[in-house]
């Protein structure tokens, strides 16, 4: 329609010029030469040339201006074609984002929901049972009990990679920067897995070289969850051997470290290898396969590394084990260490482990101590250097082949040179007995793999005489002793089972406690009676637990510690928390150490009391 309407206009306008100018020029020559305005008059005038070309060329610059308007009405056709496409391509757009983000957002809510629904039940399933298994149980019912906590923590493992995986595809998953001590929280990494690598006889190590710094910032906790997977793997697919991680500095790099946990298991086949790292991809996805899992480990752990601006590798050969290793910016963080105590220094120890990994990390440490260490794979190497050398305190490990640890030590105490000397025993496979065994058979101290330092040092310490500072012992919440004050904590949970749960946790560490039902309850409480801790959940019908919050603060300065004690576990959710006023966050499904440290952080009273 525009088209025609430009062309038409064009062409009327072409037509007048066209025929309307050799006119108007006859007519003004006639004048300018005074003859009549006659047709004869103008015929004459049209004898000259110069008329011919002034009344011919007018036709075509019509004849032009006709085309090019059919061109310019074209050109006005596409423009507003083109204008409208774009503006139709534009709201789809549009509409397409608010449709993604619409997607994404029930998606998000529909996993929060999930969650939480899933982490209630869960609370009472693993919090009743750890409460369980604190009782007097036959071992049938230990056993009985054991799996259902294991088997309650694999459900959570999967419900956690799950929801990991979402936030990282929706680009929703962000990294602390907070100072973390490296060594610590490898010790408490391999102090998850300890009990599943002792079941299968395996060696666990830590191996830190000394030039890595103690202090680093980074998120501990992603940290902790990608070394938890790969050791996890790693002691998954052991049959035997070890399983050792790795902490090395990157050649050229101020902040780089390099993380590896290798293993001597069944290996990954070579045709596996380029797909480990997909989603939901397994080494073995056939219907016999032995391991299972939900392929979804690995996956998580690229993407946090990379978040961590590293890469993870893998190098792997069928029958032989694997190396999984990854590099991870954490910048050095400048904090003072913990002096070693002054009576270790110069001490002279032997130690006897078959296995290379757990001889490097020992010798190591006490070196680090200032002792002069001397490390022997075999017995008869350790016996043979003890019949001429002086030394102070040796750690014999307990399973070697040949001649085992409770042999080697029967045979030093029968021996006049060495039967004064201290013994610590070695050990990653904590048998029923062994403990009081080592006792009988003269051992100073006994030591589960992976040896943690603070146990190590607790361990030397005393044998010369040295005292360990009150701060180097790890402490847990424990009853109040006779005519203490016991703290008075109030429980705003409307679900029964997770309500035992809290409760009795709370009375175990020594607390009373008062329960509600709903928020407004909890505000009611607060007025009426003074409380030294509140624990609160969220999700409450009447008022819900931000809302309560929020009533509470107002309150004034005597309001007592809340800690936000939830099933919501999306990042958001502990924001959310905070905004309203809580002081502290645990999510669901709780267990007696978390709830143990919320107790020690918020109550001085009864923190005083642990030991």
């Amino acid at each position: 329609m525009v088209r025609e309407q430009v062309t038409r206009r064009y062409a009327i306008a072409g037509a007048l010029f066209g025929a309307g100018f050799p006119v108007f020029a006859t007519l003004l020559d006639l004048m300018l030469q005074g003859l009549p305005l006659t047709f004869a008059s103008a015929l004459t005038i049209q004898s000259n040339p110069l008329h011919w070309v002034i009344d011919t060329a007018p036709l075509f610059l019509g004849g032009f201006a006709a085309i090019g308007g059919h061109f310019q009405g074209q050109v006005l056709v596409l423009n507003a074609e083109l204008e409208q496409r774009v503006a139709a391509r534009t709201a789809e757009l549009e509409a397409a984002r608010a449709r993604a983000e619409s997607a994404d957002r029930a998606k998000s809510e529909f996993l929060a929901n999930m969650s939480h629904e899933i982490r209630t039940p869960m609370n009472g399933v693993i919090g009743m049972t750890e409460l369980l298994m604190d009782t007097a149980l036959t071992e049938e019912q230990r056993d009985l009990a054991t799996t259902i906590h294991r088997s309650g923590d694999a459900l959570l493992a999967i419900i956690n990679d799950i929801l990991d995986f979402s936030k990282i595809e929706a680009g929703k998953l962000d990294l602390e920067l907070i100072p973390l001590n490296l060594k610590d929280l490898l010790e408490d990494t391999l102090d998850v897995v300890s009990d599943q690598s002792s079941s299968k006889g395996l060696e666990l190590v830590a191996d830190v070289e000394p030039e890595v710094p103690e202090w680093v910032q980074g998120d501990p906790g992603r940290l902790r969850q990608v070394l938890l997977n790969l050791l996890s793997n790693a002691i998954k697919f052991t049959d035997s051997g070890e399983v050792v991680v790795r902490v090395t500095p990157v050649t050229g790099s101020a902040s780089m470290l390099q993380f590896a946990v290798s293993d001597t298991g069944i290996g990954i086949p070579a045709e596996v290898l380029p797909n480990l790292f997909t989603a939901f991809t397994q080494a073995d996805s056939s219907t016999t396969r032995k391991y299972g899992g939900t392929g979804l480990g690995l996956a998580i752990c690229r993407r946090l590394v990379t978040l961590m601006k590293g890469t993870l590798e893998v190098k792997s050969e069928a029958g032989v084990g694997s190396v999984f290793s990854f590099t991870a910016n954490l910048p050095h963080e400048a904090v003072p260490s913990v002096a070693t105590p002054e009576v270790l220094r110069g001490r002279r120890a032997v130690i006897v482990d078959d296995t290379p990994a757990n001889l490097d990390y020992l010798r190591r440490q006490l070196q680090s101590w200032g002792m002069t260490v001397a490390a022997f794979d075999t017995p008869a190497e350790a016996l043979a250097h003890l019949a001429y050398a002086e030394c102070d305190v040796a750690l014999l490990d307990l399973l070697m082949p040949g001649r085992d640890g409770w042999m080697l030590a029967a045979e030093l105490k029968a021996d006049p040179r060495t039967k004064d000397l201290p013994l610590l025993l070695l050990t990653s496979s904590d048998g029923e007995g062994d403990v009081q065994r080592s006792r009988e058979a003269g051992f100073a101290g006994y030591l589960s793999k992976p040896i943690r330092r603070a146990h190590l040092l607790r361990c030397l310490v005393p044998l010369f005489g040295g005292a360990l500072s009150a701060t180097s012992a790890p402490t847990v919440a424990k009853p109040e002793t006779a005519g203490a004050r016991r703290p008075l904590v109030l429980v705003a949970e409307d679900n029964r089972v997770n309500q035992m749960v809290a409760v009795r946790m709370l009375e175990k560490l020594g607390c009373r406690t008062v329960v509600v039902v709903n928020g407004e309850e909890a505000v009611a409480a607060v007025h009426a009676v003074a409380y030294d801790l509140i624990l609160m959940d969220c999700q409450m019908p009447v008022v819900d637990g931000l809302e309560a919050t929020r009533r509470i603060k107002q309150l004034g300065a005597a309001v007592p510690p809340i800690v936000a004690m939830t099933a919501n576990a999306m990042d958001s959710d502990r924001q959310l928390c905070l905004d309203a006023g809580m002081d502290d966050y645990i999510s669901k499904p709780v267990t007696l150490a978390s709830v143990s440290g919320v107790v020690g952080r918020w109550l001085p009273e009864l923190a005083a009391t642990k030991h």
